[in-house]
Formats: structure tokens, C-alpha cells, sequence
């Protein structure tokens, strides 16, 4: 052990870049080592990310320049590596995307052959191997203390399946370091049975079904190792097809395995992407391109294509922003490496588990973009790509050429800044974040100016400038920095994070109607298939009066609510009637309001943005009730009104009123109690009978409004057939006095909520069931319409004796 230790220091000595990137690629977050649960004074640990990709990208590119006198690479290894840098360069100039992104898009090229030639020496390699095993194998024990002490699921990492994927890159050192160090045989094996038992665990805790397929393919990838090359090599250019006939061949599989993933979506989405991109969108500028290019299927998904910041798999990453050239280049690299499998020996065997398990998952995420992964990958790559580098050792030669020397240092330098205001700007932003998500208003002075100075040192960011964006207007009250704000990145992105929407919220502000209703159409342009997109247009189109072009969005909504429905039912009900039938299951209020309420975030569906029954309403001091949800009364009547839909729907129209008409008496003395007592007694005050007929026939698709003259209601006027009807105790023709008295239409409370609305279009997207309640404003103009008649307003409350405020 001393020999190894004495090696170790001597490799590091030798080569202190190199033993300084392998640990670097693991500080990526310095908060979760000293505070893994986030305790009070290191709160959002995740959120201060120190730059490292960056730091690890510019220390090997400076190494390089510094010994590019001495580093050469073989022939086939040095044409890879020029056509994936060549095709980053080409897309970073054509775009014109920051230097920074540039230079991070190259970690794993740099990485890897700064690292590889640490390696190449076999005088060094021992230490460097002992270095390697034991950090790796301090970062799986510190990972497991993560969980079995701490409790956290995320480790290091900040995220299961990155949590999962170090699990497993690092087990295979530590099982290196195991054998190559301690002798006793049943001490190593009760060791490694030991830490093998909580990685599994903690594995099946994580639940990454990614590290799970990768496990299975490196034993696959284990058996095939000593097969000939051309056959080998068949097997895995396959691996890297996965993604494509995995779909065709096992359909029903793949469906299953991706069950409720947006990965396929994005994955079908991103290659029209590529199609109309081969040189790519630029470093860093995937999401601002991705938003056009969202497809069919991807639109009614359960994920809003806005918030999509990669898709998902590495080389799709690497065609769309950095060519399609660079990423056939990092395919073939990667075949390269993984066909050194035959002859690895047992040193190598870590490196290739580790690197094939990494590359795996990037088949599933942004394995290159995301630390530590991001690191570990060229750390790992860069031992099976010792022997195509080479270094010429020559200390203190004469001929040592200065100006490599004198460039690395300068470049050095202006590295250390870019990486010290990137720190900075990341501590700031998450110190600003931390004080307005908690709302420390006493803060929110020094909150706007540590947020104002994160945008300064990070302009590129648009994150940056979005949640400056969103202090200004939700938290400082600052509208005109806002929408200036809004509009700076409408024009880098015009799609970003719907900043359409945001733009219309700031000019409604204003009062600027024209400008609202124009950025309300472009975020319906956009995003034609989100409902709130759809709902805030017709909320705009009814304040500005042009109720002629509801009807259309109406017609849009009811589409997108059915289709985006049936595309996330699919992964929870074998058919619409199992869906229905769970609904009617729900035998309180509280049960059903919580069932729907995880059925309809599927739609994306915000409730706060109910304010088109308001646009209508009569009595203002209501607005809170229908835009906050349901209160006590609501709950009451749901399931009365449940109860009343039952009792009648059986029954014929001419049944239903030769009911009312012979078993009810209308007396105005009475106040309104609730639907059940009142069908007992047979007597019910004129507005509560009328409001009663009024929602049982609108449960047969009839049309109707109150006739009200004071406070008693003398009617109700319907619409059956196309005919214009009266009935107040007897169904008679419309006369002109009729014609002459207020009508008011009437709905209880659920009936005037966006939600049931559209709960009743997804339980009636089939026409075999009854609508469970209608959108109220959408009744008045049909009403209207077919009657020629004018509804003046709306009894907003089930029965309004039962309203101390409409009294």
C-alpha cells in the first residue's frame, strides 16, 4: 500500500492537470459535500453549480496549447477528433453562439486527450490507476452515506438517474481497488459483498430504468467481447440504432418501457429538427430551436414543449447544436473506444464498464452537458485512449517553444476570470432565488440587485433574465422593467418559456388591449394546443367584445381538451367507459375533486384562469369563488345536484315537466334549502323550481333561461327542436309579452367552473354519456342566437335565496 501511495503522488506530481480534472469533475455542486440535506445554511444546494464544464474544458485546452509541441495522435483518432471539432467550429461561427457554450461543447474531446496522456506512460500508469480507483471509490462511499445517512435519493448529483448512473460508474473501481489492494482474500470479499448489497439497494431505491438497461448491456457487452471484430463491430452499431428499431420491432415493449415519457415524442420531434439543421443550431441554442419543430403527438404529451431544455439523448444533442457531422464523429469514437474490449485487461476493464454504462445513459439524457456525468465520461474514455496519444518527453529542451508557454498562461488567465463571474453570477442568482421564492420581502431591495448584477456577469443566460423578469413584475411591482425585460428576450427567443404570455399579462397592465390581444394570438400561434393559451384568448376576445369569434376557439378547445385527454388516458385507462365509470365512483366531494383534480393536470389545465364566467356576471363581488375554486356551498350542491341528474335521466322531456308541473308546488314565502329537501316537500320557491327544470333539461342538451321580474322567477324559456317555448306550470308558444321580461340564465356552481366544463367534454367525447355541466357563456350566445332573443345577465349562485350578497 505505501508503494502505491508513493506512485500516486508521483503520478501526480508528474501530471497535476490531469489529477486536478478528476477532481473537479465532482465539485460541480460544493454545498451538497458540506449539507447534503440543504439544512438552513446551505439551503438549495443544487442551486450553486459552479461552472466545472467550463474550468475542465479551458485547463485541458490550455494544457494542450502549452504541450501541443509534444501531443500527437494517430492517424484515424486525429481525423475523428478534427471532424468533431471541425463541425462544433462551423456551427459556433454560422450561428454565432457564445465563446463560452463553444468551449464547453468540446469538454469531452478536450478532456479526453488532455487526460489520455497521463495514461500513456507505463512508468506513471500505476499511480495514476491507484488515484483513480480510490477517488471513485470515496465518491460511491460518500454517495451511499448520501442515502443510507442522510436520506437523499439525489447524492451528489441532484437527480435519481444521475444518482443511479454514478452508483454504477463507480462500483467497478471500487471493485478494482478492492482486488488490487487488499490481500486478504475474505476481507475483500466481505467488503465487496458489503458495499455491493447497499448499491443494489440504493440502485432499486433510484429506480433508474436507464442504469438498469445499461447494467444488462454490459453483461451482454461482456459476453460478446471475444467475438471477431466485423461481428462485434455489427452488434454495436446496432447499440447505437436502439432508439430506432427498438420502436419497430417491439412496439407494444417500447410503449410499456416509456410509459407516461415524453422521450419518444422528443426523439420523433428532434429529428426534423435535425433534417432542416445537418450543420446545427448553435452551442447552447437547442431549446430556443426546438419549439417550431414540436410534433403532433409531442403537443397533446403531458410536458409543454417551452420547458424542454434537451431531448433527452446525448447525440441527438450533439446533431442538433453541433452538426450532424460531429455527432457521427462521436459515434464513431465511441465504437472505437468500446472495440479496445477484446484485449482490455483487467486496469482497463473499470474504464470500459464505467464508459459504456455512461454511454448507455446517454442514449436517455444529456449525459455530456449535466455534471458530474459530463466529467466523468472523457475521464473514463480518456485510459482507452492512452495508445493513440503521444508525448514526448523533454524536460528543459532548448527547443521548447516559448510562445506555447506564453499562450497557455494568458489563455489560462482569461479563463480564470470567465470562470470566477460565472461563479459569482450563479452565487448571486441563487441567493436572489432563495429570497423571493420565500417572499423576504425586507429583502427584496438587495434580492433585485444581486438578480440585476447575475444577469450582468451572465448575459447569456436566459434563465437569468427570466426570473428577473418574473421579480420585477410578480414580486417588486415593477411592470415597465418587466415587459423591457419580456420584450429583450421575445427578440433573442420569441417562443421562450411562453414569453408571449407574459408579454400580453404586462400589457393588460398597461391597459393596452390591442397589444394583449396581438401577444395572445402569437402565444396561441405557438402553443395552439395548450388550453390556457386557448382559454386567455377567448377571456381577451370577450373583454374586447368580439363574442362573433368565441365560438371557433370554443370549437379549438373542446378539440385539444378531447385529443390531449385520450393521448394521456392511454397510460391509465384501458378505455373511456373505465374512466367514467371511476368518476361515478367517487362518493364524496372531497374524493372526487381530488380524483379529478389528478386527472385534469394532465391537461395542463390552471384553474386560476377561469375568469370567463366573470366576463358575464352580474355581481362582481363573486369573482373570488369562481377563480379560487369551490367553497362549502359548492360541495353541497355537487352532490346534490348529482342526485338530481340521476333521479331525472331516465325521463323524456314532456315526463320531466308533467313531474314538475303535477308533484311540485311553487310557494314564494319559502326560502331555498337544498335540492333533496325541497323535492320532498313538493314545494319550492319560484326561482329554486325554475333553477331546478333549468339544470335537469340542460342535462338533455335544452336550452333555457329564466324569466325574472323582481324577485320571482314567472318562467322558464327553452329552446327544443329549434322552437322558441314557454313553460310556467304548462308548455305553451312565445307571445310578445314574454318578450318584453329580463331573462337570466342559470347554472349551479360546478356548472359555471372551467373545470367541469371540461370534464364534461372528456366524459362525453363519445357521445354515450351525459354532459355534466356546460360553459355557461357559450349557452348564452347559443341561446341567443337560436331564439333571437338577449339574455341580460346571470343567477351565478344555485338558487340566489340561498346568496346573502344577491339578497
Amino acid at each position: 500500500m505505501n508503494n502505491d501511495f508513493l506512485e500516486m503522488k508521483a503520478w501526480i506530481k508528474k501530471y497535476p492537470i490531469q489529477a486536478l480534472l478528476f477532481m473537479l469533475a465532482f465539485l460541480a455542486y460544493p454545498l451538497v459535500l458540506v449539507s447534503p440535506q440543504g439544512l438552513t445554511l446551505f439551503r438549495e444546494v443544487f442551486m450553486f453549480r459552479l461552472p466545472m464544464e467550463l474550468l475542465m474544458s479551458g485547463l485541458s485546452l490550455a494544457w494542450i496549447i502549452k504541450n501541443s509541441d509534444k501531443f500527437k495522435l494517430k492517424s484515424l483518432p486525429s481525423y475523428l477528433t478534427m471532424a468533431f471539432v471541425g463541425s462544433v467550429l462551423l456551427s459556433y461561427l454560422i450561428n454565432q453562439s457564445h465563446g463560452i457554450d463553444l468551449l464547453m461543447s468540446l469538454n469531452f474531446i478536450l478532456v479526453m486527450n488532455c487526460v489520455a496522456v497521463s495514461f500513456s506512460e507505463d512508468k506513471y500508469r500505476s499511480g495514476g490507476l491507484f488515484f483513480v480507483s480510490a477517488l471513485f471509490s470515496l465518491i460511491l462511499l460518500m454517495n451511499l452515506i448520501h442515502y443510507f445517512v442522510f436520506n437523499s435519493r439525489v447524492g451528489i448529483a441532484g437527480n435519481q438517474n444521475w444518482f443511479s448512473a454514478i452508483l454504477c460508474t463507480s462500483f467497478p473501481f471500487f471493485i478494482h481497488f478492492i482486488y488490487s489492494n487488499i490481500k486478504h482474500k475474505a476481507l475483500s470479499y466481505g467488503l465487496l459483498s458489503f458495499v455491493g448489497i447497499l448499491t443494489f439497494r440504493a440502485l432499486l431505491v433510484a429506480s433508474s430504468r436507464a442504469s438498469f438497461l445499461a447494467l444488462a448491456l454490459l453483461i451482454f457487452f461482456l459476453l460478446i467481447r471475444k467475438l471477431n471484430g466485423k461481428l462485434k463491430l455489427i452488434i454495436l452499431l446496432a447499440l447505437f440504432c436502439v432508439p430506432v428499431l427498438v420502436p419497430k420491432l417491439f412496439p407494444e415493449k417500447y410503449e410499456k418501457f416509456l410509459i407516461n415519457d415524453i422521450r419518444k415524442e422528443l426523439w420523433t420531434s428532434n429529428a426534423y429538427v435535425i433534417k432542416d439543421n445537418l450543420l446545427g443550431v448553435g452551442q447552447g441554442n437547442f431549446k430556443k430551436s426546438f419549439t417550431n419543430y414540436t410534433q403532433e403527438g409531442y403537443k397533446k404529451h403531458l410536458i409543454n414543449s417551452d420547458e424542454t431544455t434537451h431531448p433527452h439523448n446525448q447525440f441527438i444533442l450533439v446533431a442538433i447544436e453541433d452538426g450532424l457531422i460531429a455527432c457521427l464523429a462521436l459515434m464513431l469514437i465511441c465504437l472505437f473506444l468500446l472495440n479496445r474490449s477484446k484485449n482490455a485487461d483487467r486496469d482497463e476493464w473499470p474504464f470500459l464498464a464505467a464508459f459504456f454504462i455512461l454511454l448507455i445513459q446517454g442514449f436517455f439524457d444529456k449525459v455530456l452537458s449535466m455534471p458530474p456525468m459530463s466529467m466523468t465520461m472523457g475521464l473514463c474514455a480518456a485510459y482507452l485512449w492512452r495508445n493513440e496519444v503521444s508525448f514526448k518527453v523533454c524536460d528543459g529542451c532548448p527547443n521548447r517553444k516559448k510562445y506555447l508557454t506564453y499562450a497557455s498562461y494568458a489563455f489560462t488567465a482569461l479563463l480564470s476570470f470567465l470562470f470566477i463571474r460565472d461563479s459569482l453570477a450563479q452565487l448571486k442568482y441563487r441567493e436572489a432565488f432563495i429570497i423571493f421564492k420565500d417572499a423576504k420581502t425586507e429583502n427584496y431591495t438587495e434580492g433585485r440587485q444581486l438578480l440585476e448584477d447575475a444577469v450582468k456577469y451572465r448575459a447569456r443566460d436566459l434563465d437569468y433574465k427570466y426570473t428577473l423578469m418574473r421579480a420585477y413584475g410578480q414580486s417588486l411591482n415593477l411592470p415597465e422593467e418587466a415587459l423591457k425585460i419580456a420584450l429583450e428576450i421575445s427578440e433573442i427567443s420569441p417562443s421562450y418559456k411562453r414569453i408571449n404570455r407574459h408579454l400580453a399579462n404586462f400589457y393588460t397592465m398597461k391597459g393596452d388591449s390591442a397589444k394583449v390581444e396581438f401577444y395572445r394570438e402569437k402565444d396561441f400561434y405557438d402553443f395552439p394546443w395548450d388550453l390556457n393559451s386557448i382559454i386567455e384568448l377567448i377571456n381577451t376576445k370577450i373583454s374586447l367584445g368580439k363574442t362573433q369569434e368565441i365560438d371557433e376557439l370554443v370549437k379549438e378547445l373542446k378539440t385539444v381538451t378531447e385529443d390531449r385527454f385520450l393521448a394521456y388516458s392511454k397510460y391509465y385507462f384501458a378505455d373511456l367507459d373505465e374512466f367514467r365509470n371511476q368518476w361515478q365512483k367517487q362518493d364524496t366531494y372531497k374524493k372526487w375533486y381530488t380524483y379529478t383534480e389528478i386527472r385534469l393536470r394532465a391537461l395542463q389545465f390552471d384553474e386560476a384562469t377561469d375568469k370567463f364566467f366573470n366576463m358575464s356576471n352580474k355581481y362582481p363581488e363573486l369573482k373570488s369563488y369562481y377563480n379560487y375554486g369551490f367553497n362549502k356551498l359548492g360541495a353541497e350542491f355537487w352532490l346534490e345536484m348529482q342526485k338530481l341528474n340521476k333521479l331525472f335521466s331516465n325521463q323524456s322531456i314532456d315526463e320531466i315537466f308533467n313531474e314538475f308541473k303535477n308533484k311540485y308546488e311553487i310557494d314564494n314565502s319559502l326560502k331555498y334549502s337544498s335540492p333533496k329537501i325541497s323535492l320532498k316537500q313538493k314545494k319550492l320557491s319560484s326561482v329554486s323550481y325554475y333553477s331546478l327544470l333549468a339544470v335537469v333539461l340542460r342535462q338533455k342538451g335544452i336550452l333555457s333561461s329564466l324569466m325574472i321580474k323582481g324577485n320571482d322567477c314567472l318562467g322558464l324559456v327553452y329552446i327544443e327542436n329549434g322552437q322558441t317555448k314557454v313553460f310556467d306550470t304548462r308548455s305553451r308558444a312565445l307571445n310578445e309579452t314574454d318578450k318584453k321580461v329580463d331573462l337570466y340564465s342559470f347554472y349551479y356552481p360546478q356548472n359555471c367552473s372551467l373545470r367541469n366544463y371540461l370534464l364534461s367534454t372528456i366524459l362525453n367525447s363519445d357521445d354515450k354519456f351525459y354532459e355534466l355541466s356546460p360553459w355557461p357563456i357559450i349557452d348564452i350566445i347559443k341561446f341567443n342566437q337560436m331564439s333571437g332573443l338577449k339574455v341580460k345577465s346571470v343567477l351565478p349562485h344555485p338558487f340566489a335565496e340561498m346568496n346573502e350578497k344577491l339578497k
